[in-house]
């Protein structure tokens, strides 16, 4: 166990390294107060070695550390509440953060520790948590699971990201805390709607705490990690507010400012909790314009930025299951939600995602300048195969036609997906918008599979489904039943 897996036990006395108590008004007064204009200086250290070009950032403006190690950065009103740094590639600390006004007080060291510097590099996506939703005690049991599973992976993730909707609106921080605690690699936090506690007087104060910054960045190997915000709690009706996706300016701004300062030749991956691209709201026969919590309304603003430095993968979560797309050359991938359907399942039962997937996470690995992800069922509700036939039919009608869908669990629409019966010929099944697993929601990767009589005949059947997507592996997995 190294000392940096020790360190994340300390999860809950972190607030100590911004200077403030946890559970105090001063915490939520000095976070909000403006940051009066002024210059800070402060260093990012290794040891006793002095680290250059490490960047830093008050949520605003990004400079970077000099030959010995130390950095200048004004700081105003403007700035965010944190001040925090970019963890470099071969280094990591938990404590990447100060509050900017503490750090406005006393100048600030970051104090970073060497880790493997191994260019290839692995990611465990892990997002929408909900812990005590649903099944209370099932969620804990099975989040466990899911936690040793991932401490078993080989080779184990480098870094476990979490996409948000953890558990604080339910108030089990400390009890999440001390389950991510047990995780063998680092973690990197993104915030969630439900991270926001509309009845306080700072909603995000929980976060903040246990977490620090709410949009950051860092690097491990070739790889420049952004992760995001855009939740905003909408007031404009007067009543306690409703949390929609919407970037703010500060926000916007910062993110164009750490994209420009990304050394040359990395690979730049994003991770935001409400989705900057998806089709989901017309699958559930509304607009993207109608349904503000469902997307990020001023998402094309990140959008043109991303896309004119070159980003190729953004990690979704918020809306619990896969559905993939491509938008201005960018992959959009929300990624299942690992508490299924908000822990729905009793014990003995698989927990399944809105679209009918397992649940479970995504692994992401990066190698010789590209980036591979695949989904993966967790712990009671892993399925080894690519898809299923929608209710596992044990038993079809004999000599009448079926009509079934088939299930495509990670499927996006560049997916092939062909079926045959014992050893007739394979037939091209076309995308379906049947598919219905969770209320009026249209599943995002159902296929249409049309049986004929003929097929069915009396007797013990073998169905075969192969897919293909360019640019991976092709899969197939099989089905016995008898009509």
């Amino acid at each position: 166990m190294t000392s940096q897996h020790n360190d994340r036990r300390t999860f809950l006395q972190q607030a100590a390294s911004v200077g403030l108590a946890v559970g105090t008004g001063d915490w939520c007064r000095a976070l909000a107060a403006p940051v009066p204009s002024t210059e800070i200086r402060g260093s990012v250290v290794s040891g006793k070695k002095p680290l250059a070009g490490v960047r830093v950032s008050d949520g605003l403006r990004v400079v970077q550390t000099d030959a010995s190690g130390d950095f200048r950065i004004r700081v105003g009103p403007d700035s965010g509440p944190f001040l925090f740094v970019t963890t470099p590639s071969g280094h990591w600390t938990d404590s990447f953060y100060v509050a900017t006004s503490a750090a406005a007080r006393q100048r600030p060291v970051f104090r970073l520790k060497p880790r493997s510097a191994d260019p290839s590099h692995r990611l465990v996506y892990m997002t929408d948590v909900h812990l005590s939703e649903g099944n209370s005690s099932e969620s804990v049991k099975r989040m466990n699971r899911t936690i040793d599973e991932i401490n078993g992976l080989d080779p184990l993730p480098d870094v476990c990201w979490v996409g948000g909707d953890i558990s604080l609106d339910h108030r089990e921080g400390p009890r999440y805390v001390e389950l991510v605690s047990r995780l063998k690699m680092p973690v990197r936090h993104s915030v969630g709607n439900h991270e926001f506690q509309l009845k306080t007087g700072d909603p995000l104060g929980r976060f903040r705490q246990l977490f620090g910054p709410t949009y950051y960045s860092w690097d491990i190997g070739g790889l420049h990690c952004i992760t995001l915000d855009g939740c905003h709690i909408d007031t404009t009706d007067g009543k306690p507010g409703r949390v929609i996706g919407q970037f703010g300016r500060r926000e916007l701004q910062w993110l164009a400012a750490d994209l420009a300062a990304v050394p040359r030749g990395m690979t730049t991956v994003v991770a935001v909790h409400i989705p900057l691209a998806s089709n989901y709201p017309p699958r559930r026969g509304t607009t993207a314009e109608k349904s503000p919590q469902w997307i990020i309304t001023n998402a094309e603003q990140a959008i043109d930025q991303l896309k004119t430095h070159g980003v190729k993968l953004v990690l979704q979560g918020h809306l619990h299951e896969n559905q993939r797309m491509v938008q201005s050359g960018i992959e959009f991938v929300e990624s299942v939600s690992v508490c299924g359907t908000w822990w729905a399942a009793k014990a003995g039962e698989r927990e399944d995602a809105t679209s009918g997937e397992p649940r479970g996470y995504r692994l992401v690995n990066w190698s010789d300048d590209r980036l591979i992800h695949h989904y993966h069922g967790s712990a009671e509700s892993r399925i080894d195969a690519a898809g299923e036939i929608v209710g596992r039919p044990v038993k079809l009608p004999a000599n009448k036609a079926a009509d079934l869908l088939v299930n495509i669990f990670d499927g996006t629409d560049t997916t092939r997906v062909q079926a045959q019966i014992d050893s007739r010929p394979p037939v091209a099944l076309k995308p379906s918008n049947r598919g219905r697993h969770f209320g009026d929601l249209q599943a995002a990767h159902h296929w249409s599979w049309i049986i004929p009589s003929s097929d069915l005949t009396t007797g013990k059947h073998q169905a075969t489904i192969r897919v293909e997507e360019p640019g991976r592996p092709r899969q197939k997995f099989t089905h016995r039943f008898t009509s």
